[in-house]
């Protein structure tokens, strides 16, 4: 499988990418990340690779503005259950001190021409948001299915059910699977 086009939804910050060995290759990179000043750091990290594409959004159900609350690689869209919240607990200091911006929204499909072929997907909780109106069928996606509560244990994303039906009903296979993420591969017919 050759690998031509990679979404990553969710960079968090630029030593964490899992898109960063590509930079500087033949495949083009694409990454979302919400938080600007995280966003910034991307763009800087990656202004001299042609084939990198940053954008400054959040990748949700629908176009428009969202806010934020600015957690590092954790920061969430307010009113969503994200893992950080199920990690701190909904009553922390760092969930109720965490500064809150407005930022841009905007749904898959305005980006997605059909021909992703892997999707690296960690949005704290807006997972589902990504497949809903996803036009492509990439060859593999990662996605975060799970995380490890306040509790110290695992919790499913809230849309685990219909995260899977979608892989189902798709035709893809779950290949691996971690505390966090699982790694889906696209079956041939």
């Amino acid at each position: 499988m050759q690998i031509k086009k990679i979404f990553e939804i969710g960079v968090g910050e630029a030593y964490t990418c899992r898109t960063k060995r590509f930079w500087g290759s033949d495949i083009e990179c694409h990454l979302f990340e919400p938080n600007p000043i995280l966003y910034k750091d991307l763009i800087d990290q990656t202004k001299e690779y042609k084939n990198v594409y940053v954008y400054n959004i959040a990748i949700t159900d629908k176009s428009g503005e969202e806010e934020i609350s600015l957690m590092g690689n954790c920061s969430y869209i307010n009113g969503i259950i994200s893992p950080v919240i199920l990690h701190q607990g909904f009553d922390s200091d760092a969930i109720k001190n965490a500064s809150k911006i407005n930022i841009k929204s905007e749904t898959i499909d305005k980006f997605d021409k059909g021909d992703i072929d892997v999707l690296l997907i960690d949005t704290e909780g807006c997972e589902w948001f990504v497949l809903e109106k996803l036009i492509s069928r990439p060859n593999q996606i990662v996605i975060e299915t799970s995380t490890i509560a306040a509790d110290g244990l695992p919790t499913p994303n809230k849309n685990i059910n219909k995260i899977l039906f979608w892989m189902w009903k798709n035709n893809y296979q779950l290949a691996l699977k971690d505390e966090n993420d699982s790694h889906f591969m696209k079956m041939k017919t």
